[in-house]
Order: C-alpha cells, then structure tokens, then sequence
C-alpha cells in the first residue's frame, strides 16, 4: 500500500522515515525565489543519496537514481486542483499534490496497469 510522506507546514524540514525497510533522513526545502519545492535524501547515517531534487507533479524523484536500500520510488502526485507545480500551500496530505512512496512491486504493477490500459 503506497504510504504518505508528511510534509510539515514550514519551508524547510527534516525527518527520519522508513521506507520500505530502510531508514532515511528526507529533508525538504521549499525556496522562495523559485517558488518551488526541493527535496534531498540521506542514508540513516547522514550520507548525502539525493541533493535538491526538485518536486514534480507526475514524476518520481527517486527512480532514476540507484540509491541503497531505496526499494521503491518517492512520487509527487496530484489529486486534485489545477495548479500547474506544487506550492508552498499545496503540497502535502490532503492537499491538492501530495508525496507517495511506492514499494517496486507496486511501481510493477502500476506499469502493467498502465501497459494494459486497464486504469
């Protein structure tokens, strides 16, 4: 089952989260003069895996990298509304874009759906 990430109500955060059974250290950074959200990943013990990914609506963050101990894929979705990226007001959950961690068997399974168009 996908699992929320909690996006806490500040321009910059840091918290410890597992995912699919490997600790991580997520900080997120939200940058004014961008407008935009960033987000970087480090292992357990504070090595740097990801640095300032920005946040897309639709795209994994993760995926494209070969990070240890990630199984799985941290996506920005949205599920509602028309803004065009996530802003400071709308990213998080319950609001209209949201972080998604997804398991890789999920991330098949989403792919064979898609693939077949059985959405």
């Amino acid at each position: 089952m996908a699992y929320n990430i909690l996006v806490p109500d500040t321009d910059w955060s840091s918290q410890v989260i597992t995912l699919g059974g490997t600790t991580f250290i997520l900080e997120l950074k939200y940058k004014e003069r961008t407008q935009r959200w960033y987000m970087s990943l480090f292992s357990s013990d504070g090595v740097k895996l990801l640095s300032e990914k920005k946040i897309v609506d639709g795209q994994t963050m993760t995926g494209l990298y070969d990070l240890p101990g990630m199984y799985g894929g941290i996506f920005c979705e949205r599920a509602y509304g028309l803004e065009v990226y996530p802003t400071r007001q709308t990213l998080g959950i319950g609001k209209e874009f949201n972080l998604v961690y997804y398991t890789q068997e999920e991330m098949d399974w989403l792919l064979q759906m898609t693939d077949n168009k059985i959405l």
